[in-house]
């Protein structure tokens, strides 16, 4: 049996004999397009200019003829009495007669709608983590790069299918743990899915962990208004509004910050990520989306800004985040660590916070 390996690092054993190291980058190449081209013959020109664009004919022609002369004598089997090559003067071909696996055919010629095996199916989700060829570059063969990155688009267009599958069969199944392994993958492909967030979000709701769906529904909330500039659906707002008839909201928010006094707004950012890991309150039902683009200029986990803010712009929507949660019945308190190093920028804002908020934000220092 001859085992081929493209995606990843590559790897090829004969006979339970790993000959990796005696295949060159170029004649692995060569054989991921044999294999490409299912048992079909391919002019050997064809492939001297896959390969070698930029040489003389001549030289290239004898390039080709060295790397199939190497490699019809390297996958030879002795067990099975045949090369995995046919080499004519011409053409050459996969020996369709000849045992072999290979990780990249199996992934694009699954049928994912046809297939309910399971344990096939997590065998392809498990080689198509890897990219095709991967950080290998072939310079000056454009041709055999494109084919490469062509490839690479198919396969990720094969594993979003079957992810999508495999969260179906899971979620038929009730098996939570692992459709949301599936969704987490899925979300790594297509991190906007609202469909996928829906069904994650709804999973954590039916388990009880309603702050993880709070916080989930923030993160994705974020990346929707940040950095496509739109608004989640309203099935999905809703599916996140109905934690408040599930559970009452907590009236008292805790958490634990830190100060930095040479970075400019420095508590403000810490403030903000604590809150987020929280995962009781979502910082949309506060604030807008251009509001929350001035923040993720100091707050990288809220997005990428299109054009920074100024930073008044920012103390701004900070204070009008601190003050909706207040006002919404959440007394806030932030335990505050070196509060003597608190930056400039942040102890002017506390103050304005302070006199704003009234009892319902406690600062507590902490002493070290």
């Amino acid at each position: 049996m001859l085992e081929l390996n493209f995606l990843g690092k590559v790897r090829i054993k004969l006979d339970d004999q790993d000959i990796s190291s005696k295949v060159s980058s170029k004649s692995a190449a060569l054989l991921a397009v044999l294999l490409l081209q299912k048992h079909k013959k391919i002019d050997r020109d064809k492939l001297a200019g896959y390969l070698w664009p930029e040489s003389a004919e001549d030289a290239a022609k004898y390039n080709l003829r060295y790397n199939l002369w190497q490699l019809k004598k390297l996958l030879y089997s002795a067990v099975q009495e045949e090369s995995f090559l046919i080499v004519t003067k011409t053409t050459c071909q996969v020996n369709e007669r000849f045992l072999y696996r290979c990780d990249l055919c199996e992934a694009l010629h699954i049928d994912i709608a046809a297939e309910d095996d399971v344990t096939k199916l997590e065998y392809v989700r498990q080689i198509t983590r890897e990219d095709f060829f991967r950080g290998q570059y072939f310079a000056g063969c454009d041709e055999l790069e494109e084919l490469i990155i062509m490839q690479r688009y198919c396969l990720e267009n094969k594993r979003l299918a079957l992810l999508k599958k495999l969260v179906e069969i899971y979620g038929e199944k009730g098996q939570d743990a692992l459709c949301l392994s599936a969704l987490q993958d899925l979300e790594e492909i297509d991190p906007y899915d609202e469909a996928a967030a829906e069904r994650r979000i709804g999973i954590l709701i039916e388990q009880g962990n309603y702050n993880e769906a709070v916080r989930y529904y923030q993160n994705f909330y974020n990346k929707l208004a940040v950095d496509i500039g739109v608004q989640p659906s309203d099935a999905l707002k809703r599916l996140i509004g109905g934690i408040g008839k599930r559970e009452a909201s907590r009236s008292v928010v805790r958490i634990e910050t830190h100060c930095l006094q040479s970075v400019d707004c420095f508590w403000m950012s810490d403030v903000l990520k604590q809150l987020m890991e929280e995962g009781s309150l979502c910082f949309s039902d506060y604030l807008s989306a251009e509001m929350l683009s001035d923040l993720s200029h100091i707050q990288r986990r809220l997005g990428k800004p299109s054009v920074p803010p100024s930073l008044a712009v920012v103390a701004d929507a900070f204070m009008e985040l601190i003050k909706g949660i207040t006002d919404g019945g959440n007394q806030l308190e932030i335990a505050v660590h070196d509060l003597d190093s608190m930056d400039v920028i942040s102890r002017d804002v506390l103050q304005l916070l302070k006199r704003t908020c009234g009892e319902m934000l406690e600062i507590i220092e902490v002493k070290e």
